[in-house]
Parts: C-alpha cells; structure tokens; sequence
C-alpha cells in the first residue's frame, strides 16, 4: 500500500489524482486497520512526491471536489 515509483507516487497519490474515490476508501480503510494517527498523517495526507506535492495537490489540480472533502473528512477526524 505504501509502496513508491519512480516519482515516490503511492496509490494514494495515484487514486486522488484520478478521482478513484472507491479506491480511496479501501486504502483508507486498510491503512486504518495497520497504520497509527501519526503515520495516517506522514504516510498519507502529508506523503510527498518528487515534486514535492501531495494528494491534496493531485485532487486539486483535476478540480475533483469529492475527493478534496473525502479527504478533508478523513484528515479532521484524525
């Protein structure tokens, strides 16, 4: 789940980007189950590509609003 490509891209990254927002919530779920708070945080929300952007970032630059307020929901209740 966590791992990277050659961009350090995770399928976080890449299910946000695309708007996948049933994939988003089966990786949540799983990384739910194994990661603490604080690697939600790190690993997840906050990882970092290459260029420094993250999946907020991704979800943003496709105007995917359902996927910008999946993840704001999910980051305030953490």
């Amino acid at each position: 789940m966590l791992a990277k490509d050659d961009t350090e891209r995770i399928a976080w990254h890449v299910a946000a980007k695309m708007g996948h927002v049933d994939v988003l919530k089966k990786l949540w779920a799983w990384a739910k189950e194994r990661l603490t708070t604080d690697e939600l945080q790190q690993k997840l929300f906050l990882a970092r590509l290459l260029m420094r952007k993250t999946s907020w970032h991704d979800a943003a630059e496709t105007n995917n609003t359902e996927v910008l307020e999946i993840l704001w929901e999910w980051d305030k209740r953490n």
